[in-house]
């Protein structure tokens, strides 16, 4: 059975939302991407960016990116954009913009690194063992893959 475990999160505070809360980033194409993170510096984008998303030759080498992004992480949970939360928990998100809408369960889930499976088969197995219980929450478990 997968060992679906609560954790510590931070929440974004209902200000800071529109600025903060990034698009559908896995439906952007990687040029669409760079372009909306480079116009919207308090966006969290800014804070998983990766070498893909820039132009031919214009990305930063791997330890600049990941000092970078760490650095917008921190601004962002020190400028009053997020709250952390007071106890550990699983979170359930649904969004929804224009006529797109996606829902799903946030948890930790070390099965990868417990059964020495590699990270695509554990989060295979985790979504298989989801999927019923986002199921049960009317969730529509098909419009939420992304492959």
């Amino acid at each position: 059975m997968t060992d679906i475990q609560p954790f510590s999160a931070h929440t974004v505070l209902p200000p800071m939302a529109k600025s903060v809360v990034a698009p559908y980033y896995d439906s952007m194409s990687a040029a669409e991407r760079f372009q909306f993170a480079e116009r919207h510096s308090d966006n969290y984008l800014n804070a998983m960016r990766s070498v893909d998303e820039y132009p031919l030759g214009a990305a930063p080498s791997m330890d600049t990116l990941m000092a970078n992004n760490r650095r917008t992480l921190t601004r962002l949970l020190t400028n009053g954009s997020f709250s952390p939360c007071r106890a550990s928990a699983l979170y359930i998100y649904r969004q929804e913009s224009n006529d797109h809408e996606q829902s799903g369960l946030v948890a930790a889930v070390p099965l990868a690194s417990l059964a020495g499976l590699g990270s695509v088969l554990g989060y295979l197995i985790a979504g298989i063992a989801l999927s019923p219980v986002l199921t049960l929450l009317e969730v529509d478990v098909v419009s939420i893959q992304h492959f």
